[in-house]
């Protein structure tokens, strides 16, 4: 039990949480100032989930490398615990939003977003570092923007987060990027700087 309190004290877990719950605060107020607007929600439905995933894949940096893994074998499930607890809250919050949104599945499109965004930064946090994390995400969102301006039909396959929630493979996409980044954080962790020789 304190083994477990001091992982998600380390991990600064209390504010990820309040920061989460700042991004859903965001997200509902913005989305009733702009009055359902079909446009606006599009892009609610792709910047919110950006914020969250961006502060799960932040929240996996260790800040005490190799002694961490001394904890030995309970170290991947306090890993895995800990950011599926922080995946279920962003998401689950950002799924109340949305319900019942212009937007047509709106509930599930940020859901959708949150869990592949989320599994880019904990791909991104193996390789460059849990500070740096944020990067893989935006990128891959700027990406996404430039590749959907042609129109909806018009998007290519690998630009699942601008899809409609209806898309399957959207939806496929994203759980498959979630669970080869929760895989790599909870089994390897976060690299301890973009420098670092492993």
């Amino acid at each position: 039990m304190r083994l477990g309190y001091l992982f998600l004290r380390s991990r600064m877990t209390g504010p990820s949480l309040a920061c989460l719950l700042g991004v859903t605060a965001v997200t509902w107020q913005w989305a009733w100032w702009v009055k359902q607007d079909p446009g606006i929600l599009f892009l609610i439905v792709v910047m919110t989930p950006l914020a969250a995933a961006t502060v799960i894949g932040v929240s996996c940096r260790s800040p005490f490398g190799e002694a961490e893994r001394t904890a030995g074998r309970w170290l991947p499930a306090l890993r895995l615990g800990h950011l599926a607890g922080l995946l279920l809250l962003g998401g689950g919050a950002l799924a109340v939003v949305g319900r019942g949104w212009a937007e047509p599945d709106g509930d599930l499109a940020l859901v959708r977003n949150v869990a592949g965004l989320a599994g880019l930064a904990f791909l991104a946090a193996r390789v460059v570092g849990g500070g740096l994390s944020w990067i893989a995400p935006l990128g891959y969102v700027v990406l996404a923007f430039f590749a959907g301006g042609a129109g909806e039909n018009e998007l290519p396959r690998w630009a699942w987060v601008v899809q409609p929630a209806a898309h399957e493979p959207s939806r496929y996409w994203a759980a498959e990027l979630l669970a080869a980044g929760l895989l790599a954080i909870a089994f390897a962790g976060a690299r301890e700087s973009p420098d670092a020789v492993e």
